[in-house]
């Protein structure tokens, strides 16, 4: 019987340990989205609204294995060719994204204004979930710009995106993101890059009170408003605070 006893005890134990070994190693392996960790905030507003230089923050570098086909670009791809807010049209991208199938591209995020295309691909032999996090600007890669001289709206991410690449696999993705100067002309063909993760303490609110909201849709308007005050009016008020905070 203490034979019988002792083996439950131990088959018991086991079983406690293999559990928390299981749902520590889940914990450990799952995405968690980090607002530029260690950074410091700042109120500057470089790079964002119509103030000059590059915006602050902490750059952001894709995985190892997430590789860009070609370049990323602004504007929405459609019917085989660009489609732009702009009647300006660029030869290499109407040829490059005549190549691509015409349904085969997915939609992510929110805003309307700076939509940005890519092509990822997945070289690792497992599928991926690509995190992009929230608080990310995608700037116009000048002075590598298809362009010269010209400087088109940033992008904002107001929330994580997440997005899964088949193992060895390729995704045509168009990403969604709010605009951060508004006297600037919307993308229409420029060359696009990952900028950095902001470090501005206004944006940083921002993100922090709506990271558990579930209704982003339908505030994009209220969104970009609130955001387009920060970047080119007065500021961040408790007004704004206040609306955030009512949302679902």
């Amino acid at each position: 019987m203490k034979t019988k006893k002792l083996i439950q005890v131990i088959l018991g134990g086991l079983f406690i340990s293999l559990a928390l070994i299981s749902c520590k190693k889940d914990k450990d392996t799952t995405p968690v989205d980090q607002l530029a960790p260690g950074a410091v905030l700042t109120s500057s507003l470089s790079g964002l609204g119509s103030h000059g230089g590059q915006p602050s923050g902490t750059p952001y570098i894709l995985p190892s294995n997430i590789k860009i086909i070609g370049s990323m670009y602004g504007g929405y791809p459609g019917s085989g060719k660009a489609v732009f807010n702009s009647p300006k049209t660029i030869g290499n991208i109407q040829q490059y994204l005549a190549l691509m199938p015409k349904t085969e591209y997915t939609e992510y995020g929110y805003g309307t204004y700076v939509p940005v295309y890519m092509r990822l691909h997945n070289t690792s032999y497992s599928i991926y979930n690509l995190i992009i996090p929230a608080g990310l600007i995608l700037c116009d890669s000048i002075p590598n710009d298809t362009i010269p001289g010209d400087t088109t709206q940033s992008g904002f991410i107001i929330a994580p995106l997440k997005i899964t690449i088949p193992a060895g696999g390729t995704v045509d993705v168009c990403v969604q993101s709010f605009c951060m100067n508004t006297n600037f002309p919307a993308p229409y063909g420029n060359k696009y890059m990952f900028k950095v993760v902001t470090n501005n303490d206004q944006l940083y609110r921002v993100i922090t009170i709506l990271q558990d909201k579930k209704s982003l849709a339908d505030h994009i308007n209220d969104i970009q408003d609130i955001l387009w005050e920060i970047t080119n009016g007065s500021g961040l008020t408790q007004a704004d605070i206040d609306m955030m905070n009512s949302w679902q």
